[in-house]
């Protein structure tokens, strides 16, 4: 109780809001057409712009979880998600590691005054990424980002289902904080990257091959069918309540391969996780009259699982979930972070299993 209460004090003093960097971007509000027209015309302008679809996902509401109805907001959430070839060959120049960075996520959420469209910023999700490099790199992909940035916004602009803008959403971090990796949550997290500390983007398998293309592929056909065969652990099916056990079973919805076939990134994902996190991410947000205001956080998702081919050898990467969780819900609050500390080690026991099998 004494390091809890410790911990609380030292959370006070760091969760502190800083500007510039949105992970999130709201390009529409108050849309009032049919969600299945709004997404088409989405759909519509982002091919055109160059943007391939890989899923159209109705994402899980926090109503998932949470078992009183009166506490139910009976709101709809939909999870586009897409990449871009042009996109991916740019990151994947300085290096198939940074293949993490090549989902672009679109989502669109409805609320009582019509229908909003959000996406993440691949800006801040790539100054987080390539915070690793040297400033000349650096700045050069971060330039070459707000170029596909501004594709990805006008895209969506210019379908005209509502209202224009181009709102940065929580949570938010200034340039400096991003580029020195700086903590957010001290003691718990630890630094804000990808690829400067080990821990954070964990190598969790790693298996010797004469031909990494060809271990690549094995890889994944053992990861489908480890996800499929998937059945959650006691602690995993028990630690909240779901409104259904299929809600617990891990889905793949989207492949990204690297332009030289050496490297796959793979989306996961699961309705309760979704559910969960954005009832956690909005409670204290939450309102009479917005009862899930943590469902503006539906672009979180999936949880990326990079697999590389690398010296003769395959190995699998995926994101501790405590790091992941202060990099897409941080402004969640301390509270919400003390009330659930066990869902990231949960989690992250539940990814592995899903991924790797009873082998892991």
């Amino acid at each position: 109780m004494k390091v809890l209460t410790i911990l609380f004090v030292l959370l006070s003093v760091l969760f502190v809001y800083s500007s510039d960097h949105g992970i999130y971007l709201r390009l529409i509000d108050e849309a009032n057409e049919n969600l299945s027209v709004i997404e088409q015309k989405i759909k519509a302008n982002l091919i055109s712009g160059g943007f391939e679809l890989l899923r159209s996902y109705e994402i899980a509401s926090p109503d998932k979880a949470t078992e009183d109805k009166s506490e139910h907001c009976g709101r709809q959430g939909r999870l586009l998600l897409y990449q871009s070839p042009e996109y991916t060959r740019m990151l994947t120049r300085y290096g198939n590691k940074y293949l993490v960075a090549a989902f672009i996520k679109v989502g669109i959420l409805q609320t009582d005054k019509g229908w909003q469209v959000l996406v993440t910023d691949p800006e801040t999700i790539n100054r987080i990424v390539f915070n690793d490099l040297e400033d000349e790199p650096y700045q050069e992909v971060i330039n070459k980002t707000k170029d596909v940035r501004r594709k990805l916004i006008n895209a969506i602009h210019q379908s005209k289902v509502g209202k224009n803008e181009t709102t940065v959403m929580p949570p938010v971090r200034d340039a400096e904080d991003i580029r020195d990796a700086a903590k957010d949550m001290f003691m718990m997290v630890g630094p804000l990257t990808f690829f400067e500390d080990e821990d954070q983007f964990p190598q969790i398998y790693s298996a010797r091959t004469p031909d990494v293309k060809k271990g690549v592929l094995a890889l994944r056909d053992k990861v489908h069918k480890n996800i499929e065969a998937f059945t959650p652990d006691e602690d995993d099916a028990s630690y909240n309540w779901s409104s259904d056990p299929a809600d617990l079973k891990w889905h793949i919805i989207g492949e990204v391969f690297s332009p030289d076939s050496s490297a796959l990134l793979i989306g996961i994902t699961r309705p309760r996780t979704e559910a969960l996190s954005f009832k956690i991410a909005g409670e204290s947000r939450a309102t009479d009259q917005d009862k899930c205001p943590g469902f503006d956080h539906l672009c979180a998702y999936p949880v990326e699982v990079l697999i590389l081919g690398k010296d003769n050898k395959v190995v699998m990467h995926t994101a501790r979930e405590m790091f992941r969780m202060d990099m897409y819900f941080w402004d969640a609050g301390k509270m919400a972070f003390m009330n659930y500390m066990n869902m990231p080690s949960m989690l992250d026991d539940s990814i592995k299993k899903a991924l790797l099998g009873q082998s892991q």
